[in-house]
C-alpha cells in the first residue's frame, strides 16, 4: 500500500481527540496488486467512543460520491477504511467482521488503515488486507510517515 501525503494530512487533521475514535473511507486505485491511497475522507459516524466508531454507510457513500465529482477522473474510487484506536493499531472483532463483509462486495482488495493515538498525535499504524472475505496480510505497527 502507498498512502499519499495529502491523504495522511487529512488524517492527521480529523484526529483530534486521542481518547475519541474517528474514520472514514480511503479513495485511490490499484496498480500492479498495489493499493494506491490518494485521498482519505472523514465519515460521519452513528455511533463514536473511546472504544469503537461506526460510521454510516449512506454519509460514507455521500462522502465518496462528493470526493470522486470534485476530483474529475483523478481518484478511481474505495479501496478501503481508516479509522483510530487508543494507544493500540490492532484490529477488534468488530473490525474484522466489518472488513470481511465488505470485502465481499468489492471485486478488488480493500485496506483497513488503523492509526494509534497518544496526545492528539498519530504515533503508530497498522496495515490490513482483505480480499473476498478473508485478510490476506498484516503490516506490523510502524511510525506514522512525517
Amino acid at each position: 500500500m502507498a498512502i499519499s501525503p495529502a491523504a495522511l494530512a487529512h488524517i492527521r487533521e480529523a484526529v483530534t481527540s486521542p481518547t475519541v475514535e474517528v474514520g472514514g473511507i480511503l479513495i485511490g486505485s490499484y496498480r500492479d496488486r498495489c493499493i494506491d491511497v490518494a485521498a482519505a475522507v472523514s465519515a460521519e459516524p452513528t455511533s463514536v467512543g473511546a472504544t469503537h466508531y461506526v460510521r454510516s454507510q449512506r454519509r460514507a457513500q455521500q462522502a465518496l460520491d462528493l470526493a470522486l465529482k470534485e476530483s474529475g477522473e483523478l481518484l478511481h474510487g474505495y479501496v478501503g477504511e481508516w479509522h483510530s484506536h487508543p494507544g493500540s493499531t490492532r484490529p477488534s472483532w468488530t473490525d474484522r467482521r466489518q472488513m470481511i463483509r465488505f470485502s465481499a462486495r468489492c471485486p478488488e482488495p480493500i485496506v483497513l488503515l488503523i492509526v494509534s493515538t497518544t496526545k492528539r498525535t498519530l504515533s503508530k499504524w497498522s496495515v490490513h488486507v482483505y480480499e473476498r472475505r478473508r485478510r490476506l496480510t498484516t503490516n506490523a505497527a510502524t511510525g506514522v510517515p512525517s
